[in-house]
């Protein structure tokens, strides 16, 4: 799976927390490292499996519980229109 970002999205790093502005919507929501981390790489392309990796290997956590909370992030993005299904 791989996704992009909305084309009408920007994102900010502040003091280690991420804010994204939806410019659409006029809605800022805040993300922590680890969904920050997630989000510059699906700017960069990354596919579901190259994030679960990136997971593992900075935060030591198992691959099946890394897939569960990167899709329920990715869901939760796209669900407010911020990212995009593409493959």
């Amino acid at each position: 799976m791989m996704w992009k970002t909305a084309a009408h999205t920007d994102a900010v790093e502040l003091d280690g927390e991420w804010v994204l502005l939806d410019s659409q919507r006029y809605v800022v929501t805040k993300l922590n490292e680890a969904g920050g981390r997630v989000w510059g790489r699906l700017k960069e392309g990354a596919t579901l499996e190259m994030l679960v990796a990136d997971l593992v290997a900075e935060y030591e956590i198992d691959a099946d519980r890394a897939r569960m909370d990167i899709e329920a992030f990715v869901n939760r993005l796209s669900d407010a229109g911020m990212i995009e299904h593409v493959a």
